[in-house]
Order: structure tokens, then sequence, then C-alpha cells
């Protein structure tokens, strides 16, 4: 067997136990929405598992231990981090023509910052009020956010522990059907500069349908219908196995359209 039937044999067995729950037979309606002024706030509702990250002098992330920081570095009450920073670790496809507002339609598409502080918030603008995020903070329990139409403030952890750097990851569920969302300013409170991303030369892309947007994985039977309540790209195979072996993720996928 060939190396690349190996690794085709593999997908599909990964595929296979990532457990799609509903059919591909539903039809999807027309995306819609505007950009509303008011900015939603969607609070916090626990403080997220300690961190497992560190910085090792040189600015970047590492994966162990407290922070080590430069003794002349002072802590600050209230930092603005536009999303332009380029210590913000963006993966999967965006436009990013408009540099402090760039745009996200994909599955799976995913904002990370690392940053040892007491609170952190970040601005996101969804087109239609129809896209649902996992909020992840040090790789922990994902908390689930509802984004509706216009501006949104998320309101990630306001009591982390302090002296060690987390790793704070806004993450796409829903698929390009349901619209652009636009990430914004991130608002960090008593914190110390973000560090640089961690060195990365991995990277899984996957180019796929319905499977590959995580369509029914959230179902509860086989023939729950098309929604973005029972979509999560978080948790297909794509994504579990670009986790698996620390790689950055990238879906190319939409539900009911293949390849020819």
């Amino acid at each position: 067997m060939t190396q690349l039937s190996k690794l085709s044999l593999l997908l599909l067995v990964l595929c296979a136990l990532s457990g799609v729950a509903c059919d591909d037979s539903s039809s999807s309606p027309t995306d819609a929405g505007s950009d509303g002024d008011a900015w939603h706030t969607d609070d916090a509702d626990t403080n997220g598992p300690d961190g497992d990250a560190d910085v090792d002098g040189d600015g970047d992330a590492d994966a162990d231990g407290d922070t080590e920081v430069d003794a002349d570095v002072e802590r600050s009450a209230q930092l603005t981090i536009p999303a332009s920073d380029p210590r913000i670790h963006y993966t999967g496809r965006f436009d990013q023509s408009t540099p402090d507002a760039p745009v996200c339609s994909w599955s799976a598409c995913a904002a990370t910052i690392w940053v040892d502080a007491q609170s952190v918030s970040v601005r996101v603008s969804d087109s239609a009020g129809n896209n649902i995020v996992n909020v992840v903070i040090d790789g922990g329990e994902p908390r689930v956010v509802d984004l509706q139409a216009g501006n949104n403030e998320i309101v990630v952890a306001e009591d982390l522990e302090l002296g060690r750097t987390h790793r704070i990851q806004i993450y796409r569920r829903t698929e390009a059907f349901f619209g652009e969302i636009t990430l914004g300013d991130w608002t960090l409170g008593d914190t110390l500069p973000p560090q640089n991303p961690p060195a990365q030369d991995r990277e899984v892309v996957v180019v796929g349908d319905s499977i590959t947007c995580g369509y029914g994985i959230e179902g509860t039977s086989h023939d729950c219908e098309f929604s973005a309540e029972t979509e999560n790209a978080y948790l297909t195979y794509g994504a579990l196995l670009a986790r698996r072996f620390g790689a950055d993720y990238t879906a190319i996928a939409w539900s009911g359209k293949g390849m020819y």
C-alpha cells in the first residue's frame, strides 16, 4: 500500500470515528444580515482552567511552567490589542485585506493569543447573527457563544491566574453558509504584553464537504435538520487530527458542495 493510500485510509477511519449524526439532505437558506451598531456582551461564566503555557525569555510562548518575564516589564491596568497585532495567531481562511478587521467565513478559522492577564475580552461582529464560536482557555473545555447580529463583545475570562501565560482562542464552529464574522480589538486587564506565538512548522489542510464542516456532530439523531446548533467544526476528524499533532488547521469545506 502506498503512503498516499495509507493516509487516505487514515482520514477515512478518522472520518468514521467523528460520528456525524445526521444526513446531508437538508437544503440551506440564503445568507443575510446587517452590521448592527450596538455591542452585545457575552460574559464569561467560568474562570477557565489554569494555564499550561510559558515563555523562555525569547518572547515566544512555550508549553510548560510559569511565566518568565523581563524584570523591567510592568503590568498594565488595561491594554487594547488591535486585530492586526502580529502576536495574534490566525489559522484557517481569513480575509485580512483590512488588517484591523480580519474576516472569517470558513469553518474552523481561529484567532489565538498568549497572554499573562487577569481578564480578557474580544470584539466579534456577525453579519447575520447565525454563527457560533468556541472560547477555549489553555486547551480546556470550550465555552460555546452564540453570536448576535452586529457587534458582540465576548468576555473570555475575568479572573485568570496571574504569573503564567494563558492560551486564549476564539474558534468558529459554523460553516461559511451562516455568514461572515469579523474579529476586532482584544482588551486585556491587569496584564503583561502578549507573547509571540510559538514557532509552528506543521499544518493540516482538509478540502471536504459537510463532514469536514462538522454537520450533525451535535445532533441527537440521524435525521436532525441542518442548523448552526447541530454543527461543530471543532470536533471534526481534521480538527482532532491537527490538535493531536500540534498543527495549525485549515478547512475548505461547504455542506452539499463536493469536488467534481
